[in-house]
């Protein structure tokens, strides 16, 4: 009997909300600093508070990749989605 065996090879980002969370956080702060992205991701969310902190920077770290060089916001399906009548 064979078992499936999983492979990964640290292309995917598991939360599609990371990006535009990123993406937001960006607007106003500086997103160059991982650790620092890491801990106010980890700050502002809980269920960034559950997860190891190495895997998730891993996560952060490839977001930022896609945010930083590959313009995140230019993907329809990552973008935030503005109020425009909101104060």
């Amino acid at each position: 009997m064979k078992q499936k065996q999983s492979k990964s090879n640290g292309s995917s980002i598991f939360d599609r909300l990371l990006v535009p969370r990123i993406e937001s956080h960006g607007l106003n702060n500086d997103i160059t600093d991982v650790d620092e992205v890491t801990e106010y991701l980890r700050r502002s969310y809980k269920e960034y508070q559950r997860q190891k902190t190495g895997p998730f920077k891993k996560q952060v770290e490839r977001a930022l990749e896609i945010v930083l060089n590959e313009g995140g916001a230019s993907k329809p399906e990552l973008r935030l989605q503005v109020c425009r009548v909101c104060p």
